[in-house]
């Protein structure tokens, strides 16, 4: 059977504390791994949010640009058929 002697057990101690030491470092970066997962998901939905707004808005755009074309294409129609008359009468 192998001795004990204060060298070794220093060794021993030394050792554990290494140990420890690699092990609460592992521990804290996944947990600071972990919260940036977290932050990193907040950031995803709240820009695919945004996304999601920008895309109504442009269509709600789009619509009221349909609906001013429109509205246009008839005054000017209405305005050249009066313009018209006139040039007749």
């Amino acid at each position: 059977m192998a001795e004990v002697t204060p060298e070794s057990l220093l060794q021993l101690m030394g050792s554990l504390g290494t140990f420890g030491v690699v092990i609460w470092l592992y521990i804290n970066a996944q947990k600071s791994i972990k919260e940036k997962d977290c932050h990193i998901k907040d950031l995803n939905e709240k820009l695919l949010t945004a996304f999601e707004n920008n895309a109504r808005v442009n269509q709600s755009l789009n619509d009221t640009i349909k609906e001013n074309t429109k509205a246009t294409l008839s005054l000017t129609e209405r305005v050249t058929d009066v313009l018209i008359n006139k040039r007749q009468n």
